[in-house]
């Protein structure tokens, strides 16, 4: 026989488809295979922060200093160069360097020589570029480039030569071996959250890369002794696939029956994936996990093009960042700040992977009341300046160039994204929903976090009457007094819900002829009537000749 306890039998009661100051609480799972920032360590993996300065503190900082700068990058010159000739570095349409023989014949060196001199010029002075060059075997200009690149200029044909040179060569040899700092993607999530709920409180877990199980869900919770509430999943190092969602939800159920439920935002790699291919989350029971499929549109912008004429506004991307020209402008390289404006970090680009919105979101469900839809347009609008303001999917895919359809269909599969909405400035998500069929009651965030709630609530009133005594009148049927005090504690933590606007209606009741002296369990109803979401709202309107 299982030892005494309280059991809570989850219902699905026909809707068609923690306790107090508690529902704020949060966690963050990532994964690497770097090294850790300097407040962790590989047995001190989990961390409890309530702000950003605390995660910066424990060394989570966006500086980059943990990336791995990519090497081998050069131009070996060669052949013969006249009086006239000129010769010129590029890096994705920037230029580096120019240098032009003046008189007479010139030597590989000289050329050498004078291309170093001149992007060396363009570190220090004028319009500076950050790169550097050095003069190898006088042969050789060997560059290093500026931090925070990542894997930007890895293979490709980033580095370009160009020359009027009948006889001159150049021949580059690309970048490799660059890594991206993923403290600044730990920085960028947790910052995130921080910004939507400035007094949130979130355990940070940081584990090695492996084949994803789910295991450290249950990790990270019993480590906050069941407190979490929400939990951002942050997978960078797997592709997206809907049994990562099924793996979770396992160790999410095994929760619940601990009485330690909690709700998933989650996700995974994204940046080779096709928006229109993508499963439908619908046919899955996974109703504690959703699946995030929004990112920062700024990342995906188009390269910058040294031949196309941008007019004052058009935004680019550019050497691991985003930027904005300041006026109309042809053949300017974005690092010339008097011609364009930068915008952010291009984390994508220097990553390799797709960044989502984990923190904004899990800040967004942080900050929301346990009944609230996260789409809430008065209450959830994501922009902070210029941040998220343009809006993309983590396939790449800007949202104003996606078909309405497709949009549709995304929503329907129970994907959440960020989305723009015609006749109101902002940003906004896009719905609430986890990976379950529609009709499921806790297919949507606050249904799961309303019944949560009730659920921890109810059960944290009633648990010192465990292993108390059932009395019953002389007929065997249980007693008014018994029934008064069970009900009681069961309904109080609801009548709070209901005057706090997360319920609309609630019901206790305890049936007198059930057989408790036989059984020793004592079974109690107990129906809750949510608080609805205005997801569409309709108008019948059209002209009269009167009001009638």
């Amino acid at each position: 026989m299982a030892l005494p306890d309280i059991v809570f039998n989850r219902g699905e009661g026909g809707l068609g488809r923690p306790l107090p100051g508690k529902d704020h609480l949060s966690a963050m799972l990532f994964y690497t295979a770097g090294s850790l920032p300097s407040g962790f360590g590989t047995s001190d993996r989990i961390k409890k922060i309530f702000s950003l300065q605390e995660a910066e503190n424990l060394g989570i900082v966006d500086d980059h200093s943990d990336e791995t700068k990519g090497t081998g990058g050069k131009v070996v010159i060669g052949g013969t160069w006249l009086a006239g000739e000129t010769a010129t570095i590029s890096i994705d349409g920037g230029v580096l360097g120019t240098f032009t023989v003046l008189t007479g014949a010139a030597a590989i060196s000289d050329v050498v020589a004078g291309l170093v001199a001149a992007i060396n010029a363009g570190t220090a002075t004028g319009i500076k570029h950050g790169w550097v060059a050095t003069d190898v075997g006088g042969t050789d200009v060997e560059l290093v480039q500026p931090d925070k690149l990542g894997i930007v200029n890895n293979a490709g044909a980033h580095i370009t030569f160009t020359v009027t040179s009948v006889a001159g060569t150049g021949t580059p040899t690309q970048f490799t071996s660059g890594v991206g700092s993923y403290f600044a993607v730990l920085h960028y999530h947790i910052s995130e959250y921080f910004r939507e709920q400035p007094k949130g409180v979130t355990w940070v877990g940081i584990f090695a890369q492996a084949a994803y199980t789910g295991a450290e869900i249950e990790t990270i919770q019993n480590f906050s002794n069941g407190e979490i509430r929400e939990l951002g999943i942050y997978l960078s190092h797997e592709v997206f696939a809907s049994s990562q969602l099924t793996a979770s939800q396992g160790f999410l159920d095994t929760l619940q029956t601990e009485h330690k439920p909690l709700s998933v935002v989650f996700h995974s790699d994204l940046s080779s994936a096709t928006l229109s291919t993508l499963a439908d989350l619908t046919t899955l029971s996974n109703e504690r996990v959703s699946m995030l499929i929004g990112e920062e549109g700024d990342y995906h912008q188009p390269a910058y093009s040294n031949t196309k004429a941008y007019l004052s506004g058009e935004k680019v991307t550019f050497q691991g960042k985003a930027y904005i020209s300041k006026a109309a402008t042809t053949g300017n390289a974005p690092w010339d700040a008097t011609k364009w404006t930068e915008l952010r970090e291009n984390l994508q680009a220097i990553s390799g992977f797709s960044i989502g919105t984990m923190g904004t979101t899990l800040g967004d469900v942080s900050f929301a009341k346990v009944n609230e839809n996260i789409g809430w347009v008065a209450k959830f609008n994501v922009v902070s300046g210029t941040g998220l303001d343009e809006v993309a999917f983590a396939t790449g895919d800007l949202f104003k160039d996606i078909a309405t359809s497709l949009k549709d269909t995304l929503n329907d599969f129970h994907y959440i994204f960020l989305r723009k909405i015609q006749g109101i400035s902002g940003t906004f998500n896009s719905d609430s929903f986890t990976a379950i069929i529609a009709t499921s009651d806790f297919a949507t965030i606050e249904n799961n976090r309303t019944m949560d709630k009730a659920v921890r609530n109810i059960r944290t009133n009633v648990l010192p009457n465990l292993n108390s005594p059932l009395f019953v009148n002389d007929d065997g049927t249980l007693s008014e007094d018994t029934i008064s005090l069970f009900k009681n504690d069961s309904q109080r933590a609801l009548v709070d819900m209901v005057a706090d606007g997360e319920l609309s209606a609630q019901s206790v009741s305890i049936d007198p002829s059930q057989d408790v002296l036989s059984t020793s369990k004592i079974v109690i109803s107990v129906i809750l009537v949510p608080v609805g979401v205005a997801r569409q709202i309709e108008f019948n309107i059209g002209f009269a000749v009167k009001l009638s």
